[in-house]
């Protein structure tokens, strides 16, 4: 007769928490000192497929990448979700099965808590890394809340430190890039300032008539919000001049931004960014509503931390064009190749025109003189020292002759002649377009779309972040990170497996020339 072992119950175990979690709030976290705690953690080589152990049906049905999958959360470091329980009362499901199965959902293109759920209950890869436990949503989505700053930064890094010390990876360069997400928040409750404004005093007026109602007290409160916001938006964009048809804002979720995407459709988005390696692993991540150039630091600081240095070159692509940029890897003297045009559609290396007219890399600066040379031979002087609406300084150079000239038509449209500005950045821009005339460091920099573009192509395509599934910067920036996690354990897998096959082949060599030795070694290696 057939063997077969029922799977575990499934009735769902309670989170033995430190403190109680607050009415309202997430759970609070706290070290834990004394007896470490006591898990539900069954082991999966108890689960049968029939008559057939499950690690072998896996390994049958090519599924042994769950196995390395299970193997590699193991080996990473769980101190930190582990001290937030207790060792008293009942017990708690293992973090390492929850975060496996988070994991493996979003490799699978699967992450909803609802999906996670079904996928515990009928996958045969999540039955292995669970034990055959089956985790409901509810619980899933508490362990993801009770750990959710550790998530966001802290375990990334401490992966990915994992992961680069046991596969050997060297330091290399780096290639940054980020893309455009759409945010959890509707697109239909996208609205104007004003219009944001007027429903705000409408809900107002409102809650003062029910003082009563919880829930048209709290609608006012969120529109208020979300009126300030816009009110906060909407000055910035007129003091930069770009404000005149209003600013728009989503009202469920006011700190994602209005923005053109890749597909030049506008919706509440952020800007998740990252950057990574020569093998493609991601080793810094972070997201902002609206900059790329803002995380550049703190994702260098992941680098570091995961490294011990700084990459040996980074590649940013003209988005990331910014005195804050340029000046930061002055600063910390690192090498940076960063255009300030796409360089990978035309061999030009600064921004075209957007009206057809001359850009701004045709006129030719000349320190000596402290002048521009337009392209019809003509100098234009500096004429005032001014400060734009962002607190940038730069001077203004404007052409005495352009009346007359011939080129005109192609120039400028204004009587008074051709403008130009030149900001306090010019020179680190410039020094970066006389570098990236070399055709080494073109060379260099060209690697740079092989090395960023298929991880966000993964992360988009594969694990499916085509929009966020929760609300709010904080739970955006948590989100991306699993993501991360997620994309370098997958990565992590099949880099392992081209390691263990090129020793094999190895194994294979030193066994038909007969050196005992190295035998010796790649058997235990390979073990």
């Amino acid at each position: 007769m057939a063997r077969s072992k029922r799977l575990p119950e499934s009735k769902q175990s309670s989170f033995s928490f430190l403190d109680s979690v607050p009415e309202g709030g997430r759970p609070r976290e706290k070290a834990l000192s004394g007896p470490p705690p006591n898990f539900h953690d069954p082991s999966p080589e108890d689960i049968f497929i029939g008559d057939q152990p499950l690690r072998a049906y896996l390994r049958q049905s090519e599924m042994s990448w769950v196995i390395r999958l299970g193997k590699l959360i193991a080996r990473s470091d769980l101190s930190g979700f582990v001290s937030v329980y207790k060792p008293t009362g009942r017990k708690a499901i293992h973090p390492r099965i929850l975060l496996g199965l988070i994991v493996y959902g979003m490799l699978d293109g699967q992450w909803s808590l609802r999906d996670l759920e079904k996928l515990a209950r009928r996958d045969v890869g999540a039955w292995w890394l669970c034990g055959g436990l089956q985790p409901d949503h509810s619980t899933i989505g508490k362990f993801i809340c009770l750990h959710a700053e550790l998530l966001t930064d802290r375990y990334f890094t401490s992966l990915t430190k994992t992961i680069v010390k046991a596969l050997k990876l060297p330091k290399g360069d780096a290639a940054g890039d980020g893309t455009v997400i759409e945010a959890c928040g509707s697109r239909w409750k996208s609205m104007k300032a004003e219009a944001v404004r007027q429903e705000a005093q409408r809900a107002r007026e409102q809650a003062e008539k029910m003082p009563e109602d919880v829930q048209v007290a709290s609608k006012a409160d969120e529109l208020e919000q979300a009126a300030q916001i816009a009110d906060e938006r909407q000055a910035q964009a007129e003091s930069k001049g770009k404000g005149k048809q209003g600013v728009k804002i989503c009202v469920t979720e006011p700190e994602a931004v209005v923005q053109p995407k890749k597909d030049k459709t506008h919706r509440a988005s952020y800007k998740p960014s990252a950057l990574v390696n020569e093998q493609r692993l991601i080793v810094g991540q972070s997201l902002h509503p609206t900059s790329e150039t803002a995380v550049v630091k703190p994702m260098l600081g992941q680098h570091e931390e995961i490294f011990g240095s700084l990459p040996s070159r980074m590649l940013l692509d003209a988005g990331y064009s910014s005195f804050d940029v340029l000046g930061l890897a002055v600063a910390l003297d690192l090498d940076l190749l960063c255009p300030s045009g796409n360089v990978e559609a035309k061999d030009r290396w600064q921004k075209g025109s957007r009206k057809g007219k001359f850009p701004k890399g045709d006129f030719l600066y000349d320190e000596q003189t402290d002048t521009y040379l337009c392209p019809a031979g003509e100098r234009l002087i500096c004429q005032s020292f001014e400060q734009d609406a962002e607190g940038r300084k730069y001077h203004r150079y404007r052409g005495k002759h352009c009346p007359g000239c011939a080129l005109r038509e192609k120039c400028t449209e204004s009587s008074r002649g051709r403008t130009v500005k030149r900001y306090e950045d010019e020179p680190l821009k410039e020094a970066m377009a006389e570098v990236l005339q070399h055709p080494k460091a073109r060379g260099y920099y060209r690697r740079r779309v092989g090395m960023v573009e298929p991880v966000f192509s993964v992360l988009v395509h594969r694990q499916g972040l085509r929009r966020f599934h929760r609300r709010g910067l904080k739970q955006a920036k948590l989100e991306f990170a699993l993501h991360c996690v997620a994309y370098n354990l997958g990565l992590a897998i099949r880099l392992e497996r081209d390691q263990d096959g090129r020793l094999f082949g190895s194994f294979v060599l030193i066994y038909r020339q007969g050196n005992a030795l190295m035998l010796m070694f790649c058997f235990f290696r390979l073990c």
